[in-house]
């Protein structure tokens, strides 16, 4: 299990839980405020092997995923599987919230970069109090916001190419779009998906709400990390299929055998 150095970045995420205080560590590049865009190829600072392929850069998008074959400007993981949301099937996706994210005019841009995780490389990508699309043009009034991340871990020192990706998540007060479709929580390459959706309709379900209160090989409440080693995720989730499954999350932990996180409210900003 990853081994943890308390660090708090500028956007408010802890990055873990020893008995002292680290830096903050700001994450200075940010995509624009925008609906459906992407940056990149940005360079990841190590190299990585993932499901067999190398890869040195990757994009940033908006919409809660990384990818590292070509940008997504998709907003939705969502029907016909698999042809919409995530189509282009020889891309590699890394996603901790696929959802239809709109910073134009609320919330805070979404920002990347390079950072030190307990002494090793890794890259970030932070989605902070991000709004879904049409509630971020709704100024003055209440509005569901998410706030999560993602890290890339680099781990050479199991082996040449070896990381972990670390999702952690702050608040999820939103899963679908206003207009259509739901947000996948997962990882994918090669026309071959893992992990659960919030769609209801279709394949692994889950209540997205509940992210910030369990956890996957870690007992912070809301961090999920998932070991590559190889280019093989050692502790991998379910691989998606077009077969519906049972949608309760209480269900979709006993099946996995996870480890539920602590059972406390986070904080919302």
């Amino acid at each position: 299990m990853l081994s943890r150095t308390l660090a708090m970045f500028a956007v408010g995420f802890f990055v873990s839980t020893s008995a002292f205080a680290g830096p903050v560590i700001p994450l200075t590049n940010t995509l624009p405020r925008c609906v459906d865009c992407f940056a990149g190829p940005i360079s990841i600072g190590f190299d990585i092997n993932f499901f067999g392929n190398d890869y040195s850069q990757l994009y940033v998008n908006n919409n809660g995923n990384i990818s590292f074959n070509q940008g997504l400007s998709n907003w939705t993981f969502d029907d016909p599987w698999p042809s919409y949301g995530l189509s282009y099937g020889a891309n590699t996706v890394i996603s901790p919230f696929f959802g239809d994210v709109d910073t134009t005019s609320a919330g805070s841009p979404v920002a990347y970069g390079s950072l030190i995780y307990d002494g090793r490389q890794a890259f970030a990508v932070n989605w902070v109090d991000v709004p879904r699309h049409s509630d971020s043009h709704t100024i003055g009034t209440s509005s569901s916001r998410n706030s999560f991340q993602v890290i890339l871990v680099e781990r050479s020192d199991v082996g040449t190419g070896d990381f972990d990706i670390v999702f952690n998540f702050d608040y999820i007060q939103w899963q679908n779009s206003n207009i259509y479709g739901g947000s996948f929580f997962g990882y994918g390459a090669n026309g071959n998906y893992y992990g659960y959706t919030t769609n209801n309709n279709q394949l692994l379900t889950l209540n997205g709400s509940q992210l910030p209160y369990n956890s996957i090989n870690s007992d912070v409440a809301g961090r999920y990390v998932f070991e590559v080693r190889g280019g093989v995720v050692t502790n991998p989730l379910p691989l998606l299929t077009a077969v519906p499954e049972p949608e309760t999350w209480v269900m979709l932990l006993a099946g996995l055998g996870l480890v539920s996180g602590m059972a406390r409210r986070r904080t919302k900003r």
